[in-house]
Formats: C-alpha cells, sequence, structure tokens
C-alpha cells in the first residue's frame, strides 16, 4: 500500500509528464490537434484542460 507521500508524488510526475508533452507538441506544431481523429482541440477545452491530447468526442 502507497503512503499518501508517494502518491502524491506520483501524481506531480504524472501532471509533469503531461505538462513535458504538451510542451513538445506545442515546439512541434501538433498542440491543439486531437491525437485520435486530427482534427482541432475547441480552445475552451484546451483552456479548461490544456495537457489535454483529444478533442473532447475522444478519450484517451
Amino acid at each position: 500500500m502507497e503512503t499518501d507521500y508517494e502518491q502524491v508524488l506520483g501524481d506531480a510526475e504524472t501532471a509533469l509528464d503531461q505538462v513535458d508533452a504538451a510542451l513538445g507538441r506545442l515546439a512541434d506544431g501538433s498542440y491543439g490537434v486531437c491525437a485520435t481523429c486530427g482534427g482541432g482541440i475547441p480552445d475552451e477545452r484546451l483552456a479548461s484542460a490544456p495537457t489535454t491530447e483529444t478533442c473532447g468526442q475522444h478519450t484517451a
């Protein structure tokens, strides 16, 4: 069983990985493009979940 500290650390590492991935998409020009269908991700979705990889119709 994980301690609270281990859970918090794991959650922080996951969040950091998601930010790093979003920054990579920003650098390569694919930020805001759904990884599933290739369509645009609505601005409202990006504003509320800036690390999202999907348009909302598709969930990862």
